[in-house]
Parts: structure tokens; sequence; C-alpha cells
């Protein structure tokens, strides 16, 4: 009796664990839905002015002598608009599904290509970039651009919780049918109360004017329509501070 009711407690928890789980999915889902249907609403309200904006400030500091006073003000007032613009892209990425062309790409190139795009930020900063891939790696069938997203705001977040004079490391390994991307910096990590919300939108731990809060939610959201798990441990496993994300695919011919 004693071992039934102890095999019947430990059903009875796992049962708990599986609706808890459920539950939270459902939840993040709901807030995905309404905040899709509440960025169609006002997404075209605000993309269009907010172009105009920011070309007519361009057009300004164009014609405008270097020194020429109030100067500065029409560069931040770009600057303002131009990270304006950007919210309203990000929330256009959930107000529209977007089609994704997908080809098949090896992730070394593809993070080469990222890795062009953000080298200056890198150099700036101080941070050196270790790359590690395996032998003979298979290709995935992914869109490159979209990958390359994804990659630019994983560095960013990288960059950002680093500061100065960090390493960041790149490991690409193949896993049985999948190819399982890492990202890993040396930063102060994620707190544990945070690290279960990390890929909720709007949840940011940078200050206020440096994060939407909308960058991981759609790289997950990208992973996902490859078929794929965006993964985020910190510290990582065997370390005592940073973060690693991990981007896994299933590999061209491979089941996921």
């Amino acid at each position: 009796m004693t071992l039934e009711n102890e095999r019947l407690a430990r059903a009875l928890q796992t049962t708990r664990e599986a609706l808890q789980e459920t539950r939270e999915q459902l939840i993040q889902s709901e807030k995905m839905s309404i905040l899709g249907r509440m960025s169609a609403a006002v997404i075209h309200e605000l993309n269009n002015p907010m172009t105009t904006i920011l070309g007519q400030t361009q057009m300004v500091l164009l014609n405008m002598e270097p020194t020429a006073p109030y100067r500065d003000d029409i560069v931040f007032i770009e600057s303002e608009a131009q990270r304006c613009r950007t919210v309203v892209q990000n929330l256009l990425q959930f107000s529209r599904r977007h089609k994704i062309d997908r080809q098949s790409v090896y992730i070394s190139e593809v993070v080469q290509h990222a890795l062009r795009f953000i080298q200056k930020s890198f150099s700036l900063n101080s941070i050196h970039v270790e790359e590690h891939y395996d032998e003979h790696l298979p290709p995935v069938i992914a869109s490159p651009v979209h990958l390359t997203q994804v990659l630019l705001n994983l560095f960013q977040n990288a960059i950002d919780a680093m500061g100065s004079n960090g390493t960041l490391r790149i490991q690409a390994s193949r896993q049985q049918n999948t190819l399982r991307l890492t990202v890993t910096d040396t930063g102060s990590g994620i707190a544990p109360e945070v690290l279960p919300h990390i890929f909720e939108p709007f949840l940011t731990t940078k200050e206020i004017g440096k994060g939407t809060g909308l960058g991981l939610a759609i790289s997950q959201m990208i992973v996902k329509e490859h078929r794929g798990r965006l993964e985020v441990q910190s510290p990582p496993p065997g370390e005592t501070r940073g973060t690693e994300f991990a981007i896994v695919l299933p590999i061209e011919g491979g089941t996921p």
C-alpha cells in the first residue's frame, strides 16, 4: 500500500506539473494573440508618419552644415525616429505572418554574415569572439535573412550584458538529427526569477530607451517557424556566470 501510494503521489505531481506547463503556454499564446491584434490595429497608423518624419529629418541633415546650430538636436531627432520605426517594425512581425523562404545553408556561413554586420560593435567594446564548428556539419533548411536577424539580436544582447573586455563563444555541433548552435557570453547572467519569462514580449532588463523587450520574443518565433527551438541557460553548464542561448534546428533530410 505504501509503495502504491508513493507511485500515485508521483503520478499526481507529474500531472500537476504538466497542467501548470500547459497553463503557462496557453497564457503566453493568449498574450501573443492579443499583441498581434493590437499591432494590426495601430501599425499602419504609426508606420507612415514615422517614415515621413525620419525621411524629412535626414533631408534636413543632408542640407545642413556640420557646424550649423541645432545640428545635434536634429541628429537626436533622427536617432529617436529610427528607434520608433524599429519598434513599429518589430510589432509588424507579430501582426503579420511573413513568408519565410527557406534554402539549404551552412550555419557557419550564416554566422559569418551576421558577424560582419556587428564586427564594429565588438571591436569598440574590446570583445573577443571565439568560433568552434564540428567538422563536416550538414546544412540546414532555413532562411539566411531570418537566422541572421536572430543572431544579430543574440549578439547585441551579449554586448549589452558584457559591456567591454568580454568573450563571446560561438559553437556548432550535430546532435543526432539536429544542429545545435550556441552563443555564450561572459556577462553577469540573467536573474533566476527573470529566466522563465525571458521570451515574453516587452520583458526587458535593459535601461529605459535601450531595449523594447521584443527581440527575444521575435527570435523565438522565427526559430519555431523553422521547426526548431530557442533555449537559454544562465549560467551555462560548468560556469558561474554568463548566459548561453542555443538555436536547435533540424538538419536537411533529418527528423526534428
